[in-house]
């Protein structure tokens, strides 16, 4: 079976271009409160890239992990240390506020399923954290 676990967060600030070939470059900066690997109260900074293609297809990912731990409640009132960079390219050149990054996987993803256009909208992507007292 495949290993499971919950985390949320929330996304910090994102940013999206049409390039020539028509493919869609996203960087999304967010947090993450893992239940697994975090305390409590704990909550990593992550810079991620993507470039989509067609009806949903990730051509590429690329994550920068700040392996810093800060405190969920700073991040969720937008208390963050600095800015990722709006390409993947300034990023790899490195992010002045990271001390300590984890290198990134680069897995991909395919939509499998009700796949359809993307664009460039905001919207909410993660979910709150579960209700304590349920």
């Amino acid at each position: 079976s495949k290993p499971t676990y919950t985390y949320y967060g929330a996304l910090v600030r994102s940013s999206c271009k049409r390039q020539a070939n028509g493919n869609l470059a996203v960087m999304m900066q967010w947090w993450l409160h893992d239940m697994v690997f975090n305390q409590p109260g704990e909550a990593k900074l992550i810079c991620t890239y993507k470039t989509w293609r067609g009806k949903g297809d990730v051509m590429s990912k690329v994550e920068f992990r700040d392996r810093k731990i800060y405190s969920e409640d700073q991040l969720r009132t937008g208390n963050v240390p600095g800015s990722c960079p709006d390409s993947v390219a300034e990023a790899e050149s490195g992010i002045s506020w990271m001390d300590d990054v984890q290198p990134s996987n680069k897995a991909t993803y395919s939509c499998t399923a009700g796949c359809g256009d993307f664009g460039c909208t905001a919207g909410e992507i993660f979910n709150e954290p579960p209700d304590a007292s349920s």
